[in-house]
């Protein structure tokens, strides 16, 4: 079981899936996937890694391998969440008090939303 997510990521561990925060012009764009049976279905064709995914895309995949394992899970998803991206265990972010804007952007990455 704490095998499946080295199963899933290609770009650490040549696994199903290569990740692409960027622009997409070759592959299939990670919103365009529908189900993860048409990523295992190109892998098994192709015997190279599927282009491209993210964050909800490696988490559907973790998901779907341990539930064809029988083992019960559910992927889980958040608000208000962060990468400490220079790995000082901090995350550090610096906001507008006002507008809750960030003012200085720095190495950290926070996707939140606003109250």
């Amino acid at each position: 079981m704490i095998y499946a997510p080295f199963y899933v990521n290609s770009n650490d561990d040549n696994g199903l899936i290569s990740g692409n925060w960027g622009t997409v012009t070759e592959g299939t764009k990670p919103t365009e996937w529908v189900n993860m049976r048409d990523i295992y279905r190109e892998y098994l064709q192709e015997l190279v890694p599927v282009r491209w995914g993210q964050c909800f895309v490696f988490s559907a995949l973790v998901t779907s391998i341990c539930r064809d394992l029988g083992i019960l899970c559910r992927s889980v998803t958040g608000f208000s969440i962060g990468h400490d991206n220079n790995g000082d265990g901090i995350l550090t972010i610096y906001l507008d008090e006002m507008t809750m804007e960030i003012i200085k952007r720095n190495s950290e990455t926070l996707w939140y939303t606003r109250q």
